[in-house]
C-alpha cells in the first residue's frame, strides 16, 4: 500500500524492522541471561545445598540412585506382564 511506494522505501522499512528485531532479541537475551545467572547464583548458596540434600539425599543415603530405582521398577513391571501372559 501507501507505506511502500518504491524500492528505496521498501529497503528502508526492511532495514528498520531488522534493526528493531535485533534490539528486541538483544534485550531478550540480556533478560534471560540475567535470569539464568540469578538462578545459578541462588544454587550456590548453603540453603539450596541443604534443600537438595533434604529432597534428594535420601537416595544416596540408602545406597540407591534413580537408575537403580528405574531398573527395579522396570523389572517389577516386566515380571507382572510376564505373569499375566502365562
Amino acid at each position: 500500500g501507501a507505506l511502500i511506494t518504491s524500492r528505496r522505501s521498501f529497503l528502508a522499512l526492511a532495514w528498520t524492522l531488522t534493526t528493531l528485531l535485533s534490539f528486541f532479541s538483544f534485550g531478550v537475551s540480556l533478560f534471560l541471561g540475567s535470569k539464568i545467572t540469578n538462578q545459578y547464583n541462588s544454587m550456590q548458596t548453603e540453603e539450596y545445598a541443604e534443600w537438595y540434600r533434604d529432597t534428594y539425599g535420601q537416595y544416596n543415603n540408602n545406597g540407591c540412585n534413580n537408575r537403580d530405582r528405574y531398573r527395579r521398577t522396570y523389572r517389577r513391571l516386566d515380571d507382572n506382564n510376564n505373569n499375566k501372559n502365562r
